[in-house]
């Protein structure tokens, strides 16, 4: 037969976890917040997962009607395979990441509230964020817009239609396993050094696997998504498996503001005198979460989620302090 037989049109789900979001439900206190938590509260309920036949599905709850797919870059030139009449007998790993939502503020937030003129001419953008991975699939993340789950045009948001895919995709960075790295060497000037460094940074982008961290306080978010200390909303991801550079880093996504980089803390060996201009970081706990802008029991359970799936080696990024009495 020319092509494999299927069983089912969904594909299989292994390892990405399910992802329910509801009508907005942070309890953010910046401007514009209970606003838009009002204007959303009707919206479709949904629930995400990423599938191995290519896709990210998003399905209302109601009826469980997918309404929204979504194939990351990473896994399009593998997608014949899927046809393949023997795939049944090789199974591959495409979008077998965890999702996950929270709300942010796209315009970036406040930095002085206490300045009444600035507060009143500030204009919030209130969306919620899904950030996905492909897990054993392939390298890297990838943020949609999923704010408005309809067809209908709302101003909280872009409609899930092809039409609206530019706006309801923020940001594409995987990659195939395999994947060779882009040529710069044929761009010039400001192209060129952006290839350079997108380059560079996806070296230390890997194999995404690690569930995401709940928020305690209200379950439907993710604690990875947060308001950093410099009043700019992140994504905070532990880089993954099998990164070109081998090596363990903490990676903080921007997502807000006219600003999206990458920052990323690399761990690595104590070295008892380090260069200034090193990446290396150690920090406790508590310094961390000051770092991120959150609580420590936050970072704690990130932490812990991280060494549970055996994305980081516990032993390799931990020093244990020693102390004298």
């Amino acid at each position: 037969k020319p092509y494999r037989e299927r069983k089912s049109r969904q594909g299989d789900i292994i390892n990405s976890d399910v992802w329910y979001t509801g009508a907005p439900s942070g309890s953010s206190l910046s401007k514009g917040y209970a606003a838009f938590v009002k204007s959303n509260a009707s919206r479709p309920k949904m629930i995400y997962v990423g599938g191995n036949d290519g896709m990210l599905h998003g399905f209302t709850t109601a009826l469980g009607e997918e309404v929204i797919s979504y194939v990351p870059r990473g896994v399009i030139a593998s997608l014949p395979r899927l046809t393949d009449p023997t795939y049944n007998n090789t199974h591959r790993y495409f979008v077998d990441g965890s999702p996950m939502t929270g709300d942010i503020d796209l315009n970036g937030g406040m930095k002085d509230n206490s300045d009444k003129a600035v507060y009143d001419a500030y204009v919030p953008n209130w969306r919620t964020l899904l950030v996905g991975s492909l897990g054993l699939g392939g390298k890297g993340y990838f943020v949609l817009d999923v704010t408005n789950p309809t067809t209908n045009t709302l101003p909280s948001g872009p409609a899930f239609k092809e039409a609206n895919a530019s706006q309801l995709v923020l940001m594409d960075r995987t990659r195939g396993s395999t994947e060779v790295a882009m040529n710069c060497a044929t761009k010039t000037g400001a192209e060129k050094t952006a290839c350079l460094k997108t380059v560079e940074e996806d070296k230390d982008i890997g194999h995404i696997t690690a569930k995401p961290v709940r928020d305690e306080n209200d379950p439907l978010q993710s604690a990875q998504i947060v308001k950093m200390n410099n009043n700019r909303y992140a994504v905070v991801l532990g880089n993954g498996y099998n990164s070109t550079n081998g090596r363990p880093v903490l990676l903080i996504q921007y997502l807000s503001g006219s600003d999206v980089s990458l920052e990323k803390i690399v761990a690595a060996k104590f070295n008892p005198a380090p260069d200034a201009d090193a990446e290396t970081i150690w920090t406790t706990q508590k310094g961390m979460a000051q770092i991120f802008g959150v609580e420590v029991p936050a970072i704690s359970k990130h932490l812990k989620n991280i060494f549970d799936s055996r994305e980081l080696d516990e032993k390799a990024v931990v020093s244990k302090m020693e102390t004298t009495t």
